[in-house]
């Protein structure tokens, strides 16, 4: 099998396997908060974000225009702007879209760690984008948002090719970040079907919140499947994507912090699929190195 091959049969088993689990954890969720009595339209907005998510990502995967770029540029100004939008208690995360509040992090974070995994293990911007990114998430803050960039930060660590100190460099800024969000206040209380889905969904059924459960760490895991079949510069973006979704699933376990895909919101709904079509897009061309000077967006800084 060519790495070609590979690379598409991964992504097409990674796509088919987070799309059939995110829909088993949004219906048993929905399911969850329509029997305690949550308001029917979050559940619409799921299955909403859940069925416009697919399509979106799609539509990346197919697009002609590359659009990694966007989201390297995109998601620091949104959560920039989250900080000087209304907030709730002192916290900044959301952005207003209409009628909707949406979480730019959850909205944004993982096709920017894609990106940013994209650009190629000699690149920069693989030590300064992460910092940047746990410097914002400390301000607003969010602590499973920075702990699940963290991860996916230590992957980029891990994998550049630049030197130790330049490395050990933006270590110590991640480090940083990660600890100013979690020393921050977080005044919020909980929201039952959002924090607290998986105790409702045991209420109906503990076989219910099994599913769910099992559907949710399932889900965070699907790219894996090209992670393991693909060369470094698509390995790489897989692996960040992998890590950032699995932090953000387990983070639930450790704190009251939202449950991805469960829970009545759509923003961790539409930013997996975001992610998940723009590792779709980078796979199109898995024969390209990552300083193939065609590959547009991708060319890698020396």
């Amino acid at each position: 099998m060519t790495a070609e091959t590979a690379g598409a049969s991964g992504i097409r088993l990674g796509a088919t396997l987070f799309a059939a689990l995110s829909l088993a954890a949004v219906l048993a969720g929905c399911w969850a908060a329509r029997t305690h009595g949550a308001p029917p339209q979050s559940q619409i907005l799921n299955l909403a974000a859940w069925i416009g998510g697919g399509l979106l990502a799609a539509g990346i995967a197919r697009g002609r225009w590359r659009v990694s770029g966007l989201f390297l540029a995109l998601t620091p100004g949104v959560l920039l702007f989250t900080l000087v939008s209304e907030g709730l208690l002192g916290v900044h995360r959301w952005v207003a879209i209409g009628p909707l509040r949406v979480n730019g992090a959850e909205l944004l974070l993982p096709a920017a760690l894609v990106a940013c995994a994209g650009l190629g293990p000699r690149s920069l911007g693989r030590l300064i984008f992460p910092p940047l990114l746990l410097a914002l998430l400390a301000a607003q803050p969010d602590v499973s948002q920075a702990a699940a960039t963290g991860a996916a930060a230590l992957v980029l660590l891990v994998t550049s090719t630049r030197p130790r100190a330049a490395r050990l460099l933006s270590g110590l800024g991640v480090l940083a970040g990660l600890a100013v969000a979690a020393l921050r206040p977080d005044p919020l209380w909980p929201v039952p079907e959002v924090e607290g889905i998986v105790r409702l969904a045991a209420d109906v059924s503990p076989g219910l919140a099994a599913i769910g459960v099992a559907a949710i760490l399932g889900a965070a895991l699907a790219p894996l499947a090209l992670a393991h079949k693909a060369r470094p510069p698509l390995r790489d973006p897989a692996l960040a994507l992998t890590a950032y979704l699995a932090v953000a699933a387990f983070a639930p376990v450790l704190g009251l912090f939202p449950v991805p895909w469960m829970g009545m919101a759509i923003s961790p709904i539409l930013g997996a699929w975001l992610g998940f079509g723009l590792l779709a897009q980078l796979s199109g061309r898995p024969g390209a190195s990552p300083d193939d000077p065609q590959r547009p967006g991708l060319r890698t800084p020396h």
